[in-house]
């Protein structure tokens, strides 16, 4: 009697034995297979992430380059409009500029 209940033990502890690698083999299955999708999902979070900066950065390139050609277009229109004073108001506008540098001279 103590035999079979001894090997009654045994079988049941086997089976726990048993059971319990399965279990870990399952537990392994289910990680390797959460592990692959989080690292799909990664790779192609960071794709979009890398696209995205990609489409950031032109779109400020694009920004600065609009406002690059402003800023020269309002350089030439005062350009053309400073091509266009004559000698006379030329000299007096440098006039009054000198005279606000010059020490001692009131305007």
């Amino acid at each position: 009697m103590a035999e079979d209940t001894f090997t009654k033990v045994i079988e049941v502890e086997k089976e726990i034995k048993s059971a319990i690698s399965d279990e870990r083999c399952r537990v392994d299955h289910w990680l390797q297979t959460v592990k692959r999708h989080l690292s799909e999902q990664y790779r192609q979070e960071l794709k979009a992430i890398k696209e995205e900066e990609v489409r950031s950065r032109r779109a400020d390139i694009r920004d600065v380059e609009d406002e690059i050609r402003d800023t020269l277009e309002t350089a030439r229109q005062k350009a053309r409009r400073y091509e266009d004073i004559n000698d006379a108001e030329l000299a007096g506008l440098l006039g009054k500029f000198l005279q606000e540098l010059l020490p001692g001279k009131d305007p």
